[in-house]
């Protein structure tokens, strides 16, 4: 689950953090980037995903990205199985595996909600 980011991908993924979205004609501008949509899909399954929306700001048919909380999530909660399998070979009591899973979770759905509201 844990990968390097591209550079593009990291300034895609810190615009849409500063900004809330993007869109093609802000990624070529501010970014220098022609390929958006190859950048979101290199994100996909990553703690970065991205989803399209309708752009009302533009032309028909343009949609910009933002943040999609429930794949975001679902991979957070991936990742933190995985890391609590790791735990409990290392011998780490599964219980307190388990909780940090759920915390983990929690944690991820506290910080998607608070990005619905930037």
């Amino acid at each position: 689950m844990r990968t390097q980011l591209t550079p593009q991908c990291q300034a895609v993924v810190d615009y849409v953090n500063q900004h809330g979205s993007i869109n093609s004609i802000q990624a070529i501008r501010h970014l220098g980037i022609t390929r958006l949509a190859a950048r979101i899909y290199d994100l996909k399954d990553t703690m970065h995903a991205m989803k399209p929306q309708e752009d009302h700001n533009s032309a028909p048919g343009f949609v910009k990205y933002v943040p999609d909380m429930k794949v975001r999530t679902a991979n957070a909660v991936f990742d933190a199985e995985v890391r609590m399998d790791f735990a409990m070979a290392r011998g780490v009591p599964a219980e307190i595996a388990n909780a940090c899973v759920k915390v983990a979770a929690q944690m991820h759905e506290l910080q998607a909600q608070e990005q619905l509201f930037r």
